[in-house]
């Protein structure tokens, strides 16, 4: 994404590709931490249920606009919570792959707040 920027090759297409390919790696860390679903359940829970409305959104607002029925203001586009969120879903991956459980289920708690955040983002009207 970074480098189609700086190369001014944004595409709708890129930026779907983009969104499906991190909620790809989401659905790896979400895999990544199931053995340690026991001890935290309800910020795995958070993570899917969060992440889940995130790609609803955006899948939501995409279909409307393309079908020139979307009446609102939301904008479904990358930000600082959602990088931010990104970096600590991965974080907490790499700490589950090597066995680093608490950290990595501190990360993915700040992870899912971070989500809210950019959801409430998401949502909030555009002045």
């Amino acid at each position: 994404g970074v480098l189609a920027k700086k190369m001014g090759q944004e595409t709708e297409l890129g930026a779907g590709l983009d969104a499906g390919c991190d909620k790809i790696f989401a659905v790896c860390v979400g895999l990544s931490f199931l053995p340690y679903l026991i001890t935290w359940p309800y910020n795995a829970a958070a993570f899917l249920i969060l992440d889940g409305i995130l790609a609803g959104l955006y899948l939501m607002v995409k279909r409307a606009k393309k079908r020139n029925t979307y009446t609102g203001s939301a904008e479904i586009k990358a930000n600082w919570l959602g990088k931010t969120k990104y970096c600590l879903q991965g974080t907490a991956g790499l700490c589950y792959i090597y066995a680093l459980p608490v950290e990595g289920n501190w990360f993915l708690f700040v992870a899912n707040l971070f989500a809210a955040g950019s959801i409430i983002r998401h949502l909030a009207p555009k002045k």
